[in-house]
């Protein structure tokens, strides 16, 4: 897992300086989602209202050369989402996973895998 500033490994997640590109992020992925919860296609209402085209989200195929996946990650202030035409094995994520973050930050990781719409339970 390589970001533009190098590895994850010993780094924290959510910082000041990451903060406009993951705000940027959750809102293009909640533009996504509420198009997809609303019309069964993710890309009908997302590319409508305020801020800027979202990248058109082409079904899955498992033709050659076709898109497998959606990347969804951050470059500096912007969220930055492409469609890539490799298979990413659940296997070969964990496994990535464990080489590149620390004991704390994969299993904080994991906790919010784990509740992907309602987040890692909040401390009190």
């Amino acid at each position: 897992m390589e970001t533009t500033e190098g590895s994850l490994v010993g780094t924290m997640m959510f910082t000041r300086a990451n903060r406009p590109g993951r705000v940027a992020l959750a809102s293009a992925m909640q533009r996504y989602l509420v198009s997809f919860l609303r019309s069964g296609d993710p890309n009908l209402e997302s590319s409508a209202g305020a801020g800027a085209l979202l990248p058109f989200w082409a079904p899955w195929s498992n033709a050659a050369g076709a898109p497998k996946c959606i990347l969804f990650d951050t470059r500096g202030p912007e969220a930055e989402i492409r469609l890539l035409d490799r298979e990413l094995p659940l296997e070969g994520i964990e496994a990535a996973m464990r080489a590149e973050l620390s004991p704390e930050l994969l299993e904080t990781t994991r906790a919010i895998l784990a509740r992907p719409l309602t987040g890692p339970t909040r401390r009190r």
